[in-house]
């Protein structure tokens, strides 16, 4: 029996260790206002880390090509369950970033408490759901 790991793989490998460190930055904002910057950095690497695997994907280097596909197929592949699943960690790591970006060294103090909480929810919603996406691969 014969392991082989695709590209992809491994950036979802990297994506689960980025939300697992992001994570535990987010936790730690209220102590530590320097912490904004690494956390910053990790959503980043996890954001790039995903476009990577889906143009990775897309582009057929670990298999199919569905750009070379027609649009039916095309269609049909966006649509799938896999791909509506990848848009939430996608679209929650980005709104993290977003507040992040907004508030910086402001985020600790106690009027931001509501947005500190949102990134904490956003990265451990993200997380939850790409390790449910892992869980399911192996299924």
């Amino acid at each position: 029996m014969t392991l082989t790991l695709q590209t992809a793989q491994l950036f979802f490998g990297a994506i689960l260790v980025f939300y697992a460190s992001g994570l535990t930055l987010s936790l730690l904002l209220k102590e530590r206002s320097g912490l904004i910057y690494p956390l910053t950095v990790m959503l980043s690497l996890i954001v790039f880390s995903f476009a990577a695997m889906i143009a990775l994907d897309f582009g057929g280097v670990g298999g199919t090509h569905y750009v070379l596909a027609g649009q039916a197929e095309l269609s049909e592949t966006l649509l799938t369950h896999r791909w509506l699943l990848i848009q939430l960690p996608i679209i929650l790591t980005v709104t993290a970033l977003f507040i992040l970006m907004a508030y910086k060294t402001r985020i600790h103090e106690r009027h931001a408490k509501h947005y500190r909480w949102m990134v904490i929810t956003c990265v451990f919603v993200s997380f939850l759901a790409t390790i449910t996406m892992a869980i399911e691969s192996f299924i």
